[in-house]
């Protein structure tokens, strides 16, 4: 069921006081003789309110209650399925997949997303036949277990999808992504967000002109067991040769032992490779300079955070969102390695540790929980006795 028109508050007020009061606003007796007219359509919002800067509503007000937008898969990203928004809290979405095609019968709430309205993989309807050539519909990853009726789903909810009204730019503060420089083979550095590491790492299959794989080497002939993932143009996790030396980290081989900092120069004299950056006797090149689009918060490179600042994190934990205050411990670029000051929460030491890119969405400076109505867990408050000196005896 699709949620009721928008009105805004000033522009109820505008009407009610034109329809009781026959009274003139900004001496557009226009308007008022429309009113006088025909009131059939008085209690119906003009739409420039919907989108007026000073008097509508913001972009992620305008998300509503049972709208439907499309979502990328995280591990298939070139293909798109339906979502219905469960709830809007100050833009954090929550969604849910539709996998029914009648209402009656309800659906897996356990694969739920907790998302951001601006991130990369969230799309009003319509956005796949916009991009067709490079999108497609298809069931997520997640979902591959479920029986769905897929055309008939697809059907159904871009019949519904025309009930419901969204500016076209609403999602235009998106990171972009743009078309990819890279070549099969290509060797680079890769962070781990599992481990934290940042091991060695090669460019795997190419999908298509903006997404790829990232394989990390495990020094196994037979390629067994090696961890990848998708990657993009402006992909966080994925960093040039020398990095980790050049910001003084470690540098971690497939067997997890530490290299040298001196690893790729001694690489290109092991493979007879002249230039780092060319190819000789099939050995994979190494990933050029200006193939990456490393983030940073301002063209200066001046990222404006330093360690041992204070922060606010949100993150998902058994389906619900909460809003940690965390510590700054370590910068490097584009990187930012946090610290939850509370870890009450988490029975996995690894989760006490969090390395995210500057341009996050889930990172927030100190009172954005307060501004948007979350429940912020704050830092642990340790008590402590002090015994002092009266009449020569402790108290």
């Amino acid at each position: 069921m699709l949620p009721p028109p928008i009105v805004t508050k000033r522009a109820i007020q505008q009407t009610t006081t034109l329809h009781n009061n026959h009274t003139i606003l900004n001496g557009n007796e226009k308007q008022l003789n429309m009113i006088k007219g025909d009131t059939t359509n008085i209690n119906q919002t003009p739409s420039t309110y919907l989108f007026d800067k000073e008097i509508g509503l913001n972009p992620s007000e305008q998300l509503k209650k049972d709208m439907l937008l499309e979502l990328q898969d995280i591990n298939r990203p070139w293909t798109l399925w339906f979502v219905r928004i469960i709830n809007n809290h100050s833009g954090r979405l929550h969604l849910r997949y539709i996998t029914n095609t009648t209402e009656d019968e309800e659906e897996d709430s356990s694969l739920d997303i907790h998302i951001f309205c601006l991130d990369r993989r969230v799309h009003f309807i319509g956005w796949q036949s916009n991009n067709s050539s490079v999108y497609f519909y298809d069931i997520p990853t997640c979902l591959k277990l479920i029986t769905i009726d897929k055309e008939k789903l697809i059907d159904i909810c871009l019949s519904q999808s025309k009930k419901q009204f969204l500016a076209s730019n609403l999602f235009k503060e998106q990171e972009e992504i743009i078309k990819h420089r890279f070549t099969e083979g290509m060797k680079l550095e890769v962070f781990e967000s599992n481990k934290q590491n940042i091991h060695i790492g090669r460019i795997g299959h190419i999908h298509n002109d903006y997404y790829f794989d990232i394989i990390i080497d495990n020094d196994d002939d037979n390629n067994t067991n090696e961890l990848s993932f998708i990657g993009y143009s402006t992909h966080p996790h994925i960093l040039p040769a020398h990095w980790a030396a050049e910001h003084k980290l470690a540098l971690i081989n497939g067997e997890n032992i530490r290299q040298t900092k001196d690893y790729w120069n001694l690489y290109t004299e092991k493979n007879g490779i002249e230039n780092l950056y060319t190819e000789k006797n099939g050995i994979e090149n190494l990933v050029l300079e200006r193939c990456f689009n490393l983030i940073t918060l301002n063209a200066a490179g001046n990222n404006r955070v330093e360690p041992g600042m204070k922060m606010e994190m949100i993150y998902t934990l058994n389906n619900k969102d909460y809003v940690f205050s965390v510590t700054l411990i370590h910068i490097a670029d584009h990187l930012m390695w946090l610290r939850i000051d509370d870890t009450s929460l988490f029975n996995d030491d690894k989760l006490f540790y969090h390395v995210l890119p500057i341009n996050s969405l889930d990172v927030f400076p100190v009172e954005w929980a307060k501004f948007n109505g979350f429940d912020l867990i704050t830092p642990i408050q340790y008590q402590t006795i002090i015994k002092t000196y009266e009449q020569n005896r402790y108290e």
